[in-house]
């Protein structure tokens, strides 16, 4: 994929026009049994319930699906714009938290839209003043039920279907509904102490007083100084003051073999224990959950099948290369992944969440960048852009951009040329430019396309092993595109090799073998080690008995 920077403010212009034009949704026939629903969870949490409910019926995307985003100065893009507006089940919280989404829905009305309002759905005023409604125990089930009668009206004939996965939804929040009616029997009167209202609504369900006054907790989540009182009232109750009658203290009831999930809980950081803070097991999180799921995802354009069921996972701090031929479809998936690709079926996650298109947690170094010589655009004002080159207006000098600015220059080895027009640089300088503008919005999942094109033999060393050492310092899983794979061998944890439409993915050792690839490409093929290279050519004659591969990991 090609980005022409002087053609971005046009791109955007136009994209803003089509969306306040477009009243109608991409799916032509909904009530079709084979049509698939888009649909949007204005919060990552609803989207979530909204592809367990939906299934493979449903094409859903997360708007706020990012713990950092404050969602009362949050901008919708026109790429949201356009999202929301050809979605035709929208769920969103209500409570003033996302009326953002209410001005888009005004701007394109639909018909067959249907707009969940969870706030409606619990009966809350408008003047609620805790807005994390997904809290309360009594939200999600009844979010769920809406979803799956909308869903069956949209689509008729999966009710069956839709009401099934509300049945397994429903059973998979019953032991944690009984951990919080046991505790609630078990430790009455208990008393606590919080610095935001998050969790208010589970600890009223779970029968504890919260002693903190809710003003010390509405300034907190707003970022204002909370008035002196609170703040003294507060920090008698840390050190020990607000005990309860029983002189014991909420945590002293933890039960050793009580394990509650740790919800919200951002990118890097660790929770304490104990008083004590253990580190993360980079090993043990990519075990539980992959940043990146691919699942049987497959493409077709213009009546060509281009991808077909591939499959494959990056955990924390892999580096996997994605390798493939000219016309394989590299490109094509990475876009499947940025959510700019809709696929014919199967589902992308990122953080086993639906993906979006959200800049947030994915970060992406396109195919090529075209940096006109003349433009008057220092390597700092482009990196600077990754930071909120995608917010509406001009933005202000800010000491802690700027200082954003110099971390991510320093950790390419940029800052030499920090001053320096992009447009001048030589094409390794451009691509550590580019890498820097990627994270720093502190993405979890770096995509790129073909970043060692037209680079030298030392420069192409050099950007990969400054991928490597990011992958594994900073525990971001890298996807990088690329049609020579021996560079990469001496860092590259996982391959996904794709060749006619289908993947093999798992360890380089497992996936690059004469057998592996053979049933890939369907013909004989022969992989040849040489002074510590790696060649695959074609064998000498066709193998009619070759297998087609099935579309699973390797290892």
């Amino acid at each position: 994929m090609a980005v022409t920077l002087r053609g971005m403010a046009l791109v955007g212009a136009v994209a803003a026009l089509l969306t306040t034009g477009c009243g109608s949704s991409g799916t032509t026939d909904v009530a079709s049994s084979t049509a698939v629903i888009d649909a949007i969870g204005a919060e990552n949490e609803y989207a979530n319930v909204l592809g367990q409910i939906g299934g493979r019926y449903v094409h859903v995307s997360a708007i706020l699906d990012n713990p950092n985003t404050d969602p009362h100065t949050f901008e919708a893009s026109p790429q949201v714009a356009q999202e929301v507006s050809s979605a035709l089940l929208i769920v969103q919280n209500g409570v003033g938290y996302d009326s953002w989404i209410n001005r888009i829905e005004s701007a394109s009305p639909n018909a067959k839209r249907k707009v969940i309002v969870v706030q409606n759905l619990l009966g809350l005023p408008d003047s609620t003043p805790n807005p994390h409604l997904w809290y309360s125990p009594a939200a999600m089930p009844v979010a769920a039920r809406a979803m799956a009668a909308d869903l069956s009206a949209l689509q008729p004939a999966h009710k069956a279907y839709f009401a099934a996965n509300l049945k397994k939804f429903d059973s998979s929040l019953t032991p944690w509904l009984n951990a919080i009616a046991r505790f609630k029997a078990t430790y009455p009167g208990t008393q606590a102490a919080t610095t935001e209202p998050v969790a208010d609504y589970l600890l009223t369900a779970m029968g504890i007083r919260n002693l903190t006054p809710f003003t010390f907790q509405a300034d907190i989540m707003s970022g204002t100084e909370p008035a002196p009182q609170d703040i003294a009232l507060e920090n008698g109750l840390e050190r020990g003051q607000g005990r309860r009658a029983g002189g014991r203290r909420v945590r002293d009831h933890a039960h050793a073999r009580l394990r509650l999930p740790v919800v919200d809980a951002r990118p890097g950081e660790r929770h304490r224990e104990g008083g004590h803070q253990q580190d993360l097991d980079p090993e043990a999180v990519m075990s539980e959950q992959p940043i990146l799921g691919v699942d049987q995802v497959s493409v077709t354009l213009s009546g060509r099948q281009i991808l077909n069921d591939v499959s494959f996972t990056v955990g924390a701090g892999e580096f996997t290369g994605l390798i493939g031929p000219n016309g394989a479809g590299k490109t094509t998936l990475l876009r499947v992944i940025l959510g700019l690709q809709r696929p014919a079926r199967g589902t992308v996650t990122v953080l086993g969440r639906p993906r979006s298109l959200r800049h947030q947690v994915v970060g992406y170094v396109p195919q090529k960048v075209l940096l006109d010589p003349d433009m008057p655009m220092r390597a700092r004002d482009l990196v600077a852009l990754g930071a909120d080159g995608n917010r509406y207006g001009i933005r202000l000098p800010s000491a802690a951009r700027g200082e954003a600015v110099r971390e991510m220059l320093h950790a390419v080895d940029a800052e030499r040329f920090a001053d320096a027009r992009v447009g001048n640089l030589s094409g390794g300088e451009q691509q550590r430019v580019l890498i820097a503008q990627a994270l720093i919005s502190r993405p979890r999942l770096l995509l790129l396309d073909e970043p060692l094109a037209n680079l030298d033999l030392r420069s192409s060393q050099e950007i990969i092993g400054l991928l490597a050492r990011i992958a594994r310092e900073q525990q971001v899983a890298v996807l990088l595109s690329a049609h020579e794979m021996n560079p990469l061998l001496p860092v590259m944890d996982r391959v996904v090799y794709l060749a006619a439409g289908r993947a093999a993915s798992g360890p380089t050792a497992e996936v690059i073998t004469s057998e592996v690839l053979s049933r890939l490409y369907g013909y004989r093929v022969e992989v040849l080690h040489t002074r510590g290279r790696v060649l695959v050519v074609a064998g000498d004659a066709a193998d009619e008995d070759v297998a087609a591969l099935p579309t699973a990991e390797a290892g």
